[in-house]
């Protein structure tokens, strides 16, 4: 694949920016011409950090990141989330109006004179790959979360009934966005933390602000689940938490009645294999 960028944006922010700039112009442009993506007076696309570092096999993700904030600190891009679910953070970009004019403006200089530095970029892959829930990155400027949309996110997942959040909270997820931490970290995090046996059985620590902190935050977003089978001989073992979860209600119930009669008859259930 070839990547291309305009000579003048990277004299002035430097090649990174230019080459990224480039390619968000080019899908905004493709957006345009197939009257997709046009929102709020303007066309967008997105993408995500993972499917960015498909693109740009050559920087890592935080590499992609520093270049994305650098561009929106600079105003050559603005952000957006035009997601139907609310809960979807995906990051949507549109290109500043005013560089689009004066790289036009900078075009018809360049080809009066019979140069032209900005060289049109050939499509490297299709960018609709976005199939992250969320891929937003920290800014050196107030990070805005759809709290409300958080809210509702972390009540559907857990069966809470959360209202607010506080600013202590608020100010630990934007602590953790500017770590690094994606958005869709968040998501991973909250999901990962209720389904963490322990809060199964201890639901009231489940909390937003629980999960924000900086050691929890870095416990769940990271987390790996273990594996959970249930042994076929199920009936007669004894099960952990995840395992009687599996069951049926009648299932559970039937266990739960051969469990007591097998102690009461003074045995015990089989232990789990290890």
């Amino acid at each position: 694949m070839n990547h291309s960028f305009n000579v003048e944006v990277a004299k002035e922010y430097g090649v990174d920016c230019a080459i990224v700039l480039e390619h968000l112009s080019f899908w905004i442009k493709k957006n345009e011409a197939n009257g997709k993506h046009f929102y709020d007076g303007r066309y967008w696309t997105y993408n995500s950090i993972k499917a960015f570092s498909e693109l740009f096999p050559y920087w890592s993700e935080s590499q992609i990141r520093r270049i994305l904030i650098k561009l929106e600190n600079n105003n050559l891009i603005l952000t957006g989330n035009f997601n139907r679910a609310g809960y979807d953070m995906t990051k949507w970009y549109a290109v500043n109006d005013s560089l689009i004019l004066r790289n036009r403006q900078m075009d018809l200089m360049k080809s009066s004179n019979g140069f032209d530095e900005i060289v049109k970029p050939i499509p490297d892959i299709n960018t609709y790959i976005n199939t992250d829930i969320t891929s937003d990155i920290g800014l050196e400027k107030p990070i805005d979360i759809d709290w409300s949309a958080l809210v509702l996110f972390f009540n559907k997942e857990t069966g809470k009934n959360a209202r607010v959040v506080n600013e202590k909270t608020k100010k630990q997820f934007r602590a953790r966005l500017k770590e690094g931490y994606t958005k869709d970290d968040i998501v991973k995090a909250i999901k990962n933390c209720f389904n963490d046996p322990f809060h199964k059985e201890n639901p009231h620590h489940l909390t937003l602000e629980f999960i924000s902190r900086p050691d929890k935050f870095e416990k769940y977003a990271n987390y790996k689940a273990k594996v959970v089978r249930l042994p076929e001989d199920w009936y007669n073992r004894e099960l952990t938490l995840e395992q009687r979860e599996m069951l049926s209600p009648q299932q559970l119930e039937s266990w739960k009645r051969n469990k007591l009669k097998t102690e009461m008859e003074g045995g015990k259930l089989r232990p789990i294999e290890r």
